[in-house]
C-alpha cells in the first residue's frame, strides 16, 4: 500500500511540475495587433431568467464603450418566456430556438450564430449567462484586448452573492482556475481556459467554424481545447471585471460539480486522440487536472495505509493535517481575490471550503456510476 501511495503521488507531483514548468519556459510569440473593432455581438443564452437578466441589461447600459442595442442577442427556448418582454423593453433582439430539446448551453450558442451569420457579421463575439453583470469598463477593457492580437479574451469572474460559505468557497474555484493559472498563463503567452462565461471569440475562430459546435456540458473547455489544437492565442485580463452568482446551497454546489466533472470528462474524451498527435506542444491540456488526481488518489491511499500501520488514532491526525492544509489553502485564495466578508463568514468558508473542495471526489464516483447525469438548472 506504501508503495502504491509513493507511487502515485510522485506521479501526481511529477506531473504538476511539468505542467507549470512547461508554462513558465513557454517561447512566448505576441499576437499581431487587429484593427479596432467597429462591430461587436453579445450572446445571452436565457432560459426563463427574467427574475435575474435586467441586472445584465442595466450594466450593458452602463458601458463606457456603447453597446448597440441590436447587436445584443437574448437566447430563449419560447416566445412566452416572460424574458422575451425584458428584452423587447430594452430593444435587444430574441432567438428563439429551433431545438429547444438540446438542453445545453453550447446548442444554444450554435442555434444563435448560426442564425447571426446569416445576415450579419461581427468583429468578435461576447458570450455571458443571464445572471453576470459588468463592470463599467468590461467591454472597454476587452476591446483593447482584441486589439492587441488576441483571438479569446477572458474576462475576470468576481462572485456576484458572497453571502454563505458555499457561495464564497464556489467562486474560490475561479480563483485557482484564472488567478493562479490563466494570470500564470497570459504573463508567458500560453493558452488559457475559459471558463463558462465572460469572454469573447473573434471572427477568425466563428465565422470558419459558422457557428459554435462545442456541445459538451462543459462547452467552453471543449473550445479552450479546440483553441489550444489550433493555437489560437488566448489572454486572460485581470482588470476586466464581471460578476456572476454563485449556487448558495451545498445540494446545487455538488450537482453543479457533478455535470462540470462529466463534461471535462466528455470533453477530453472527444480530443484525446487530437492532443496526442499535436504533442509535446499539448502536453499541458493532455495533462489537465490529472496530477491533481493523482495527487488526490495518492493521499488517500497513504490514509488507508496509516489506518492500517498505525490504527484509527494515525486515521484522524492524517485526515486533520489534510483538512489543515486545505483550510490554509483557502486563506490564499481569500486574500488573492481580496474578499471583504463579514468576520463570521470569514471563519465559516475557511472551516467548509475545505470540504467543498473534497466533495470533487464524491462527484468523480457519480460522473462514473451515474452515466445518464443530466443539466439542471441552478436556482438564483
Amino acid at each position: 500500500m506504501w508503495l502504491a501511495a509513493g507511487i502515485t503521488l510522485g506521479l501526481g507531483v511529477s506531473l504538476f511540475i511539468i505542467k507549470h514548468l512547461l508554462v513558465i519556459f513557454h517561447q512566448n510569440h505576441p499576437p499581431i495587433k487587429n484593427t479596432p473593432a467597429s462591430d461587436f455581438a453579445i450572446l445571452i443564452p436565457a432560459r426563463d431568467e427574467s427574475k435575474v437578466i435586467e441586472d445584465l441589461f442595466k450594466s450593458l447600459e452602463k458601458q463606457t464603450e456603447k453597446v448597440r442595442p441590436e447587436n445584443v442577442y437574448v437566447i430563449v427556448e419560447s416566445p412566452s418566456d416572460p424574458t422575451v418582454a425584458l428584452t423587447e423593453k430594452y430593444h435587444y433582439q430574441t432567438i428563439i430556438r429551433s431545438h429547444p430539446e438540446k438542453q445545453r448551453k453550447g446548442y444554444a450558442l450554435d442555434e444563435a450564430v448560426h442564425a447571426i451569420l446569416k445576415h450579419k457579421k461581427f468583429a468578435l463575439y461576447f458570450i455571458f449567462d443571464a445572471d453576470n453583470t459588468l463592470h463599467p469598463d468590461f467591454i472597454k477593457k476587452m476591446l483593447k484586448t482584441y486589439e492587441k492580437g488576441y483571438d479569446i479574451g477572458i474576462g475576470c469572474r468576481k462572485t456576484k452573492n458572497p453571502t454563505t460559505p458555499v457561495a464564497v468557497g464556489s467562486g474560490l474555484i475561479f480563483t485557482i482556475v484564472n488567478v493562479l493559472m490563466n494570470n500564470t498563463h497570459s504573463k508567458h503567452g500560453f493558452g488559457c481556459i475559459a471558463s463558462g462565461t465572460g469572454y469573447f471569440i473573434s471572427s477568425k475562430i466563428i465565422e470558419p467554424l459558422g457557428g459554435f459546435p462545442f456541445h459538451t456540458m462543459t462547452e467552453d473547455y471543449e473550445f479552450s481545447l479546440y483553441a489550444a489544437l489550433h493555437h489560437y492565442q488566448t489572454f486572460y485580463d485581470k482588470t476586466a471585471i464581471f460578476y456572476d452568482t454563485q449556487p448558495k446551497k451545498y445540494a446545487q454546489y455538488f450537482l453543479q460539480r457533478a455535470r462540470w466533472e462529466k463534461g471535462y470528462f466528455e470533453a477530453r474524451h472527444l480530443y484525446f486522440k487530437r492532443l496526442i498527435k499535436k504533442l509535446p506542444g499539448t502536453l499541458v491540456f493532455l495533462i489537465g487536472v490529472y496530477d491533481f488526481i493523482f495527487i488526490a488518489l495518492g493521499l488517500i491511499l497513504s490514509v488507508i495505509a496509516i489506518t492500517i500501520g498505525y490504527g484509527p488514532v494515525a486515521l484522524l491526525i492524517s485526515l486533520a493535517i489534510i483538512y489543515l492544509i486545505l483550510a490554509l489553502f483557502t486563506v490564499l485564495l481569500l486574500y488573492l481575490e481580496k474578499y471583504q466578508l463579514r468576520p463570521s463568514l470569514y471563519l465559516k468558508t475557511v472551516l467548509i471550503h475545505p470540504l467543498l473542495l473534497l466533495t470533487y471526489i464524491p462527484c468523480l464516483f457519480v460522473v462514473i456510476f451515474k452515466r445518464d447525469l443530466a443539466w439542471h438548472r441552478i436556482e438564483h
